[in-house]
């Protein structure tokens, strides 16, 4: 219906100029009026009088029948190339007999004269009677019956001599028998033409009865006839066109057989030429060629799939019409001859006058060219396709089942890169919206459930078990991506190929074709605006453009568009309108609100349209309208309309007319979404809400106490101080920096006591409403404030104490430890599992008496001297002294051995063992000996004689005092302890010799 409409406007159409006219293409043959060499070639094969039967040999559109007709043209007015044109040109399912053929070939050969032209045929003919021959026929008749009466019969004749004077009666009988005679005579020959011809009725291969030559063919079966026609008619020239299409080789057989039979009859006098127009593969082996043809004529093709291309791309060009040159390419593949080139371009230039396409719409010209070829090879389902049947419609129009299919699939693949990208960030197993939440999310839990992804991504903030993660570049690149994946409708079909299932077009010939216009987008389903052509007479120019551009997709023209009547705007609307961004238009939508019982669908696939596509600017432009029935509408229609709203600037202009405008019940359902509770929360400011509107300000009371609304950040201390008093009294914020300074700090005189005291600060407040807040949720507080206040490190032992010594996470009592600069005098207060780590931290006052409790706790000694060591400059001397003494007796430790190596060897008196320890617990032998000869003075005689005998070698010897020699390496560290040796009398004397000291050894009895 329609194409059929879409011909009957084109009929009724006002004609268009020859200019236009000019641009459609024929499929005639061309002619050539010049002599150029083909044409030359063939002559002189023509007038060679050995040649007979010619062959010109090309594929389909090569030119065979333009050469023909070219040569016609030129020579055809010579008697010499008269042509006689046998065409057997065949369509569809023909028989393929070969007497089939030779019945067409007699025909076109029969009828080709008048009849007058081969009287002595037997063919019969249909002729007509002329006025002359009825008249001459008339005559005769009643010249014989005037006859008979006049000579047999006496009445007449009596009568005709009583009116007319008859006295030479007898020669008037002599006269009348001969004129008889002549009339006889005439019938007679005409009676022996008709029984002579009455044989033949018509030409059928049934007639067949001679047997004597080839009973099969009907050609040789009217040989008599054929060359009686020869002989009448001064054909010189036969074409044979299209014999090819037959594929039958014994009919070139019997043509040059009848050929002979022509040019050997003495009847004919002149040479008859048989000229066929085949293609090569008709005769395909090389001897058939030479056997059948005394000549062939190769015709090289004019078009062909290889150069098509830059034909049709040259129309386009002449005819200044954009289009896409890699669609033409493509199609030129397909494209073997002249014929199909002209007749798709001439249905284009058709369809494209009609539908009023603009030359320069390269989109619009490329997408109708491709349906058009479609058309011409898949021309039965195109039919279907014309009646939105087919398997090509159902293809083209399940858009909406590819979406679904791609939606689930990117949904899938979202949620799994988004729970890995999530949980890369977090620390712990588990992920939160709010802290108070104590189930949380795993990261199975997102990657199996895509609407939770949305709403974390909406999400402002999000949280491990500990802490809050920064997650505001990874929810801005998955925003777009979900934004991405909510307006797949407004994706063309190409972007969906990999979705569709073509089985039911793979028999197709051409299914290839079709499969590659679908991917590169040249067909679509908007198919059906380029094979209908549709008008909008109802409407203002003003709404036509609107509802054009909507369906064409042309241009946005904005959503302040002015509609002159919306419901006729409306009424030209498929359901399909409603899927694109081109539908969005403040006015139209308005009138949706207002209308909705009268355009239900409408409004239904409007709102469907807004919530899968979130458009932000016109969302904007519709609450900038500041009307009570858009804000009603959007939160009854749009699911979880506030997490549209909040990606809106300036939305807390918004979220006031919200509060204000909205009924209780809209107000309490948009409250139920998560990201109202969240955005609401995470407000900054309090103060654009008027202290004199009552009715918004109980508004804002009542949703926090129903939703139990925290606020996150607040950074304003101008609000109404009702509103401020709720919200302290009830709990009504986060623990966080921020609400302490905006709440509490710059309401206090003492500023400096909260940055440096912080918890001490809320113990001493007036109102105990804040610390009491604060002890229960003493983990959430340390690490939101205590921990992250820079100067918060004032605070005294004493509230150390109490806040490590609260049930709170063992984490983060060790930070506050670290975080305080207070050390404590004792760990008698302090739980043990901190005791270490106060130790490693080094917050433990260094004394004797931390020293003995921690040895009597039996804690690492390795710990307790790496302990003793760090404070070395923060306790006196002999205190330290007498703790490297006590450890000392303790444990020969090395890292301790050498520390009082270091620190005692020039400077404090030890006692003997402590000395002694440090000489036998080295491994360094001068080390040794410079710890003895420095502390030499501290010991008794028997402990310098055990020290030496413990160094063994030559130090022992000295020990044994029996007044020997003995041989001591020269070294710098050895002559400083002969120097006290001596000096002490352990030696008496000592000369350097060579590499030693020569050493007398003092003599005791």
């Amino acid at each position: 219906m329609k194409i059929r409409n879409f011909f009957k406007k084109t009929c009724s159409d006002s004609p268009i100029n020859s200019e236009e006219l000019q641009k459609y293409k024929f499929s005639t043959p061309h002619y050539d009026d010049t002599k150029n060499k083909e044409i030359e070639i063939l002559k002189y094969a023509i007038d060679n009088k050995e040649v007979k039967n010619i062959a010109i040999q090309g594929e389909y559109g090569s030119g065979k029948t333009s050469l023909i007709k070219s040569f016609e043209k030129q020579y055809g007015y010579l008697n010499e190339y008269k042509i006689l044109d046998i065409s057997l040109a065949t369509f569809g399912n023909t028989d393929n007999k070969i007497e089939t053929i030779e019945k067409i070939i007699l025909e076109q050969i029969f009828y080709r004269v008048e009849k007058s032209k081969i009287p002595l045929s037997k063919f019969k003919r249909i002729s007509e009677v002329s006025f002359r021959e009825a008249l001459i026929n008339f005559t005769s008749f009643f010249l014989l019956i005037f006859s008979y009466f006049f000579i047999f019969d006496e009445t007449f004749k009596n009568l005709l001599k009583s009116n007319f004077d008859i006295s030479n009666y007898n020669n008037f009988i002599v006269c009348t028998l001969f004129i008889d005679f002549l009339i006889l005579f005439f019938y007679f020959y005409k009676m022996l033409l008709i029984i002579k011809n009455s044989t033949i009725n018509k030409v059928t291969s049934k007639d067949i009865e001679i047997s004597q030559i080839d009973e099969k063919s009907l050609l040789n079966k009217y040989l008599d006839e054929i060359l009686y026609f020869f002989k009448k008619n001064k054909f010189r020239i036969v074409v044979f066109q299209d014999l090819d299409r037959f594929d039958k080789i014994d009919i070139f057989t019997r043509l040059r057989q009848l050929n002979y039979f022509l040019n050997n009859y003495e009847g004919i006098k002149h040479k008859i030429t048989f000229l066929y127009a085949i293609k090569p593969s008709i005769l395909k082996n090389t001897e058939e060629r030479t056997k059948f043809f005394d000549f062939i004529l190769i015709k090289i093709p004019y078009i062909n799939s290889h150069n098509s291309k830059e034909k049709i791309i040259k129309y386009f060009e002449k005819d200044n019409i954009l289009i896409d040159e890699d669609l033409l390419k493509y199609v030129s593949l397909y494209m073997h001859n002249i014929r199909i080139i002209n007749n798709i371009y001439n249905e284009f230039l058709f369809y494209k006058d009609k539908l009023n396409i603009n030359r320069n719409d390269k989109l619009k010209n490329t997408k109708l060219f491709a349906l058009l070829v479609c058309k011409f090879f898949n021309t039965e389902e195109f039919s279907k396709l014309e009646k939105s049947e087919g398997n090509l419609h159902n293809i083209l129009k399940s858009k909406n089942d590819y979406i679904k299919t791609k939606k689930s699939e990117l949904a899938s693949y979202i949620a799994k890169s988004y729970a890995e990208e999530l949980f890369n960030l977090a620390r712990y197993g588990r992920i939160y919206i709010d802290q108070n939440n104590n189930s949380g999310y795993s990261k199975q839990d997102i990657e199996n459930n895509y609407e939770l992804v949305s709403k974390l991504v909406n999400s402002c903030k999000i949280f491990d078990t500990y802490s809050e993660i920064d997650v505001k570049d990874v929810n801005k690149k998955y925003q777009k991506k979900i934004k991405s994946l909510n307006t797949l409708s407004n994706s063309p079909l190409k972007d969906f190929y990999k979705y569709i299932d073509f089985k039911n077009i793979e028999q197709y010939k051409y299914a290839d074709m079709i499969k590659y216009f679908i991917e590169q987008g040249y067909i679509d389903e908007d198919y059906d605006q380029y094979i209908s052509n549709f008008t909008y007479d109802d409407l203002t120019d003003n709404d036509k453009k609107f509802v054009l551009n909507l369906k064409h997709k042309k241009e946005n023209l904005g959503f302040d568009y002015k509609l002159s009547n919306v419901d006729k705007v409306l009424d030209h609307l498929k359901s399909d309108d409603f899927t694109c961004d081109f539908i969005l238009n403040i006015q139209l939508f308005l009138h949706l609100i207002k209308n909705y019982k009268n355009y239900n669908q409408q409004f239904s696939n409007f709102c469907k349209f807004l919530q899968d596509t979130n458009p932000l600017e016109f969302y904007k432009n519709l609450l900038d309208e500041n009307c009570k029935d858009v804000i009603n509408c959007l939160i009854e229609n749009i699911n979880d309309f506030w997490s549209i709203v909040e990606k809106i600037e300036n939305k807390e202009k918004y979220l006031k007319n919200i509060i204000k405008m909205a009924s209780k019940a809209n107000l309490n359902e948009i409250f139920k979404s998560k990201n109202m509770q969240i955005y609401f929360s995470n407000i900054s400011s309090l103060s654009f809400i008027d202290p004199n509107d009552e009715n918004t300000s109980k508004n804002i009371i009542d949703i926090i106490e129903k939703f139990k609304i925290k606020f996150k950040k607040l950074n304003d201390i101008k609000i109404h101080h009702v509103l401020y008093n709720h919200i302290i009294e009830n709990n009504s914020y986060e623990i966080n920096i921020d609400n302490f300074k905006t709440l509490f700090a710059e309401r206090e005189e003492n500023k400096n006591k909260f940055n440096e005291k912080n918890y001490t600060f809320f113990k001493e407040l007036k109102n105990n409403k804040p610390f009491n807040y604060i002890k229960e949720n003493l983990n959430e507080y340390i690490k939101n404030v205590f921990l992250k206040l820079e100067y918060n490190t004032k605070e005294s032992e004493e509230i150390v104490i109490e806040l490590i010594n609260n049930n709170i996470d063992e984490v983060l009592k060790k930070e506050i430890i670290k975080k305080q600069e207070c050390k404590f005098y004792s760990l008698n207060d302090v739980n043990k599992n901190l005791q270490i780590f106060i130790i490693e931290q080094n917050k433990l006052i260094c004394t004797i008496e931390n020293i003995k409790y921690l040895l009597n706790l039996g804690y690492n000694f390795n710990l307790i001297v790496k302990y003793l060591i760090q404070n070395e400059n923060n306790i006196e001397q002999n205190i330290l002294k007498e703790c490297c003494e006590l450890l000392l007796n303790k444990n020969k430790n090395k890292e301790l051995i050498d520390f009082v190596y270091k620190k005692f060897k020039d400077k404090e008196k030890l006692n003997s063992s402590t000395i002694k320890q440090v000489i036998q617990n080295n491994n360094e032998i001068d080390k040794k000996i410079t710890f003895l000869y420095k502390q030499i003075d501290n010991l008794k005689t028997q402990d310098i004689l055990d020290i030496l005998n413990n160094l063994g070698g030559e130090y022992k010897k000295i020990a044994l005092q029996d007044g020997k020699h003995v041989k001591i390496e020269i070294k710098e560290y050895n002559y400083k302890l002969l120097e006290k040796l001596k000096e002490k009398h352990f030696i008496t004397s000592y000369k350097k010799e060579k590499n030693y000291y020569r050493t007398i050894v003092k003599y005791n009895e």
